[in-house]
């Protein structure tokens, strides 16, 4: 059979490196040339129609006879043939010119009833309402053998068979023979490649009913060694599941277009996928329903940069963004990605940061990362049921420095390549863990009523007011991390239990002892030498400001209990060395304080200490101190801020009520982060 050429508005479309595309409800179709030659769908003629186009002319020599065309072809629903039993889902073409070397041809569909053998071309009228998918690869005549060994495995119906026997092709005739193979292995890889030169690269992936195991997540995610998102119906049993970092299986929110051709899945009967990442798609012959992991299944997988980024972008407004948490979680709340890119994937315990060692088991702090995106959210409260009955608050920085060394913390654990190339020295970080690890955490933008204070950290000075530190469990010592883009790895800080200028003690020197330049308000939910008070909050921090000067305040967010007693020197608490702690601080405008006000009103924190004077200015700071919280509709607010800095950091914050029923990690912060 002749290399097939075809002209579509000027393009030559080879058909052996084509996909067609026919969306639901048109007789047109969208084709795709695989490598560099189309940058876009090309539009085909009436795919129902007997014209020449891109369906008709691959099956010219199956829908009637010709000496130099012999054939096989199989479908679960054979043309007039009704109510035949098959577990098999397979429908497709193989065939060759036995006249001369290497002319062969595959063909991969999924139209029910198609094609007529030798009986001419008719497109079944039933399945124009539908959405299908074609696959055309002229291949190597000596490639049938796998192809056959693969098809073996799926066992599909065949319903015409005239190629003549040949040795070389031994699981040619076994399959034609009906003998298909039920022994181990039970699943089979097989790799061919097209006849063009360039030669397209072509992975075939089989499973028997045999074999017990569910095509998408037992087969292909572990062969492709990628996540996957998927184009497919579901059922009721399996879901998106993320739980293997960078393993994850994503399922595509219906409908999509494909070349401004609308398609859902309610009337798509074809199930594709891309490998996520990677430059693979690959068509498979079953939907993602529990019910497969009891039959013969198969994928056809092409491995082309042309096909994969056109199938890509027809999920771009369909990829959002997900988010990678750090907390403790209970028995209830899991990794969750039923929606596609709004993922809440779990981190693993434990970890390490700048050489020390962290686990969910002694940290107390909660924080995530977008994916994508540069946002990094210090989050009040862990990721438990009870929280959708508490108020919480979460703070988010906007800066791709900080957000570059936390994401790279899973880098070693199969993180994709999109990741930053930050924080090489972290070791360990991937999804579904039980245990914890603590974080202190600093983020000076400039320290409170001082100009570019510097302290040296090792070798380097550490400008504090763009400044994170890191406290692992059991280390007295932090590391320091600079917001924006001078650092590039973590720097040790001093003894972090001493009054010395370490980045935690700078910061609260008008908070530990009096200073007529200094007012603040103090809140904790465990406040210091005040036992056993209830409070459904979780807030931990210290708004303070300058009555004295304009513009000089500055907001700090920790997770410690008990600290810093109020006007009474500096004293970490000496049960909290063995934790890991996070601390956010930031130099912001005075203009900001209502804001962060009326965000922390929402979530109720316990106020052990205020001596801000009252100001017209800031009615909501003077209702929080007052105890007027806002218990009525909006139950979640949303406030931004932004640091007194000339470059001015990014800040927002997240709040809801304890009347309010959300989750905040499922229903505020990734519907408000959109990742």
């Amino acid at each position: 059979m002749k290399k097939l050429i075809k002209e579509f508005k000027n393009l030559l479309l080879i058909l052996y490196r084509v996909i067609v595309y026919k969306a639901p409800a048109r007789n047109a179709g969208k084709a795709l040339i695989a490598g560099g030659g189309a940058a876009a769908w090309q539009n085909i003629p009436d795919l129902a129609a007997v014209a020449a186009h891109a369906v008709v002319k691959s099956l010219e020599h199956v829908i009637q006879a010709n000496p130099g065309n012999k054939f096989i072809a199989y479908n679960s629903i054979p043309p007039d043939v009704p109510k035949v039993k098959t577990k098999s889902n397979s429908k497709g073409v193989l065939m060759m010119n036995p006249n001369v070397e290497d002319e062969a041809s595959w063909i991969v569909h999924t139209v029910p009833g198609f094609p007529k053998a030798l009986r001419g071309y008719v497109f079944p009228p039933e399945e124009i309402q539908k959405g299908h998918l074609f696959i055309c690869l002229t291949i190597k005549e000596s490639e049938i053998d796998a192809i056959a060994m693969a098809l073996r495995i799926a066992t599909p119906l065949i319903y015409h068979n005239d190629i003549p026997d040949d040795p070389a092709r031994p699981n040619l005739k076994k399959l034609v023979n009906g003998e298909s193979r039920l022994t181990p292995p039970l699943t089979v890889t097989r790799q061919i490649s097209t006849a063009n030169a360039a030669g397209l690269k072509v992975t075939i992936y089989s499973k028997s009913e045999k074999s017990k195991y569910e095509i998408y997540r037992r087969v292909l995610v572990k062969k492709l060694k990628t996540s996957i998102k998927v184009w497919t119906t579901r059922d009721k049993t399996l879901k998106s599941d993320c739980r293997i970092l960078n393993r994850n299986i994503k399922l595509i929110a219906s409908p999509i277009t494909i070349g401004g051709h609308a398609s859902s899945l309610d009337s798509d009967v074809s199930q594709w996928l891309i490998s996520d990442p990677g430059n693979k798609f690959c068509a498979i012959d079953k939907p993602y329903h529990k019910s497969q992991t009891k039959e013969p299944a198969m994928a056809v997988c092409i491995d082309d940069a042309t096909i994969f980024e056109i199938y890509r972008k027809v999920l771009v407004r369909k990829l959002k963004t997900s988010i990678k948490v750090w907390t403790t979680r209970d028995k209830i709340l899991k990794s969750d990605c039923r929606i596609l890119n709004r993922n809440i994937k779990l981190v693993t315990s434990p970890i390490t940061i700048g050489g020390h060692a962290s686990s969910l088991e002694s940290d107390v702090s909660q924080w995530l990362i977008s994916e994508p995106g540069n946002k990094f959210c210090a989050v009040d409260k862990p990721y438990h049921k009870s929280q959708t009955k508490e108020p919480a608050i979460a703070v988010c920085i906007d800066d791709a420095t900080i957000f570059g060394h936390f994401n790279l913390i899973g880098q070693n654990q199969h993180v994709s390549e999109r990741y930053c190339a930050f924080f090489q020295q972290i070791e360990s970080y991937s999804y579904y863990s039980k245990q914890s690890d603590n974080y202190c955490f600093t983020m000076h933008i400039r320290w409170i009523f001082s100009s570019y204070i510097k302290i040296k950290f090792t070798d380097s000075s550490l400008i504090l007011y763009r400044a994170v530190v890191y406290k692992a469990p059991a280390q007295n010592i932090g590391k320091a991390l600079i917001a924006g883009p001078a650092p590039v790895a973590w720097q040790n800080t001093p003894d972090l239990t001493q009054a010395n200028n370490h980045a935690v003690f700078k910061p609260l020197e008008h908070v530990i002892a009096a200073d007529n330049r200094n007012k603040f308000i103090a809140y904790n939910n465990i406040p210091p030498d005040i036992p056993k008070v209830k409070t459904k909050s979780n807030s931990k921090g210290v708004l303070m400001m300058n009555p004295g000067a304009q513009d000089e305040a500055s907001w700090i967010v920790h997770t410690i209990p008990g600290f810093p007693k109020a006007l009474r020197g500096y004293v970490f608490p000496p049960a909290e060395i063995q934790k890991g702690h996070l601390f956010i601080c930031l130099t912001i405008k005075e203009s900001e304080i209502d804001a962060i006000a009326m965000a922390l009103r929402i979530a109720t924190p316990l106020i052990y200490h205020n001596d801000i004077p009252d100001d017209p200015a800031r009615p909501n700071l003077k209702k929080l101190v007052n105890g007027e919280s806002r218990l009525t509709p909006p139950l979640t607010v949303t406030r931004q801020i932004s640091t007194a800095d000339a470059a001015g950091l990014k800040v927002t914050i997240y709040s809801k009520s304890e009347k309010s029923k959300y989750e905040i990690y499922r229903r505020v912060l990734v519907k408000k982060l959109k990742t």
